[in-house]
């Protein structure tokens, strides 16, 4: 329930706490007084989007902050997923400045609004006066089914396997398309592979085939220099460099026995000499390898412009690039075979799960069927005390062929208030007040089926009186024995029944319009509803008839 809320600066409001209790509270005040504000401030804490019009004027933010006393598995599990401490009472704030933004926090704990969406869902129901339209929608109609037969245990695990089925489905839809554009390139991939494979590449190719490209190019004129080197190091002149450094050494070695820095001299001139004589033969040996040939030269040029034309074609630099391509095409042709195994996995677990959805939806669907007509009994109980004694109601089903998130059946709520009158869609056929007494009669059918803990209604009564709205209050009453009802009214035969009764007033304070709620005494009751029975003007014949009903 709520124990308590506390606006500061939130429409006419500049700060109220009050206080609240269990059983049935009224909230009664004239017209433009900010009834409403309540109920929006109270909608506001709870998750509804803020409103920068919703801040006082003058003031900088507006903040609603509400004692919640609930717990249970659900609340704990909540707070867990979302690491909330838990105290109790659960205190929620929520706070929104003159920019538009907004803060919320639960037990000092920033949070998002779905946490708080999730947490008031659980327990707590606003119903508002265009919340009757709802009524008509034959989905909704399903829930309030759903809820009386205690299904939404079923349903929360109902709804996850079929999600979860149909995120198989549009896997499953995926994967076949993806076969079939396989399928549609394998003969392409088939011919690129073969095209690369068939190549023999190798790591470094291109570079290796422009070294032995630039050395035929250039044959003629390294022979020539190799054979320039060999001849001008070793040849029978005395004028070539391996002669003269023998002649070299001879000559400093008859002098270096008597010199020792000589011997050193002379034993680095042999070491030349044996260098030179090397690179001689080396360039001998080089010279005799080395011819051109134009039919390896043409071979080579045909290589590379291969290795080019691969190259553009895949969009690639090198050969180990191109090798890397051969690998990823080889894996998307061992891909297609694996699709098969795939679908064929994937439809055979949407099978079984399909199965498994079917009897469930099926054991749903009975257990609707079984409790629909005492769904109706307990909604007509209620109705005709509210004035509807000729109604008659009746839950026409459905059964759909394909399964939905509520299983198979779709619900239409006949509906007639006359006798000799057939029954017809309730949409097509009730009044707004008809309408209004039906919300309230299966609200109260619902008490007790369900983890509310608070019900709030925005003058629901709206559009009755006389009898009819006494019965109204009796059924909140009753309802508030078994859970906390604030309903506003502004009908004094509702407003009577309450254990708990709140005035809403607007007062002028240093020139600033402002609203206050107070909750009233046993006297300032009976002048309240004085008021309410003659449109503000107390009589002593109003106050009497006051005093008789809040003796009722």
């Amino acid at each position: 329930m709520i124990k308590s809320l506390l606006v500061k600066n939130f429409a006419l409001v500049e700060e109220q706490k009050i206080e609240f209790y269990n059983n049935y509270s009224a909230f009664t005040g004239e017209t433009g007084a900010g009834k409403s504000v309540l109920f929006e401030a109270i909608d506001f804490l709870l998750g509804k989007k803020g409103d920068v019009k919703s801040i006082r004027f003058g003031a900088e933010k507006a903040i609603v902050e509400g004692e919640f006393l609930w717990e249970g598995e659900k609340l704990n599990s909540i707070f867990e997923e979302n690491k909330i401490d838990f105290e109790f009472p659960v205190i929620i704030r929520r706070e929104i400045n003159s920019k538009g933004r907004s803060r919320a926090f639960i037990n000092d704990t920033p949070i998002t609004l779905s946490i708080i969406k999730n947490l008031a869902e659980l327990y707590l129901d606003i119903h508002t006066q265009h919340e009757i339209l709802d009524l008509l929608k034959p989905s909704n109609q399903l829930s309030y089914l759903d809820d009386f037969c205690g299904n939404q245990s079923d349903l929360k695990s109902f709804r996850t396997l079929f999600y979860e089925n149909e995120s198989l489905k549009k896997q499953l839809h995926t994967l076949k398309e993806k076969e079939a554009k396989a399928l549609k390139d394998k003969d392409y991939f088939n011919f690129l592979f073969d095209e690369l494979n068939n190549a023999n590449l190798k790591v470094n190719e291109e570079s290796e085939i422009e070294e032995k490209l630039q050395l035929q190019e250039n044959s003629e004129e390294i022979k020539k220099r190799l054979y320039e080197v060999s001849q001008a190091i070793q040849t029978e002149s005395s004028t070539a460099i391996a002669n003269q450094l023998a002649l070299l050494v001879q000559q400093v070695k008859k002098t270096s026995a008597n010199y020792k820095p000589l011997k050193n001299i002379e034993e680095r001139l042999q070491s030349v000499l044996i260098e030179v004589e090397d690179i001689a033969s080396e360039s001998e040996l080089l010279e005799s390898e080395i011819s051109f040939d134009a039919e390896e030269k043409e071979l080579l040029e045909e290589r590379l412009n291969l290795l080019n034309t691969l190259f553009l074609k895949h969009q690639v630099n090198s050969s180990e690039e191109l090798i890397s391509v051969i690998e990823t095409i080889d894996d998307s042709l061992s891909q297609i075979g694996n699709f098969e195994t795939e679908i064929k996995n994937l439809s055979i677990k949407i099978e079984l799960l399909g199965k498994e959805l079917e009897k469930n939806a099926s054991q749903i669907s009975s257990i609707r069927k079984q409790k629909a007509e005492n769904f109706i009994d307990s909604i007509l109980k209620t109705a005709k005390l509210l004035g509807l004694e000729n109604a008659k109601l009746k839950i026409e089903f459905t059964d759909k062929k394909q399964l939905s998130e509520n299983g198979f059946d779709d619900i239409q709520i006949m509906f007639t208030a006359n006798k000799g009158v057939g029954l017809k869609p309730i949409q097509k056929t009730a009044s707004g007040g008809e309408l209004s007494r039906l919300m309230l009669a299966l609200k109260a059918s619902l008490t007790g089926k369900n983890n509310l803990k608070t019900q709030l209604f925005d003058e629901i009564d709206s559009g009755v009186s006389g009898e009819v709205a006494h019965k109204f209050g009796q059924v909140f009453k009753n309802m508030g024995k078994n859970m906390q009802i604030i309903s506003i009214t502004h009908l004094p035969q509702v407003a009577a029944q309450a254990n708990y009764h709140y005035h809403i007033s607007k007062e002028e304070i240093d020139n600033k319009t402002v609203s206050k709620i107070a909750m009233l005494s046993a006297d300032e009751r009976i002048l309240e509803t004085a008021k309410l029975i003659s449109s503000n003007k107390v009589t002593s014949i109003s106050i009497e008839n006051a005093k008789q009903l809040l003796s009722n």
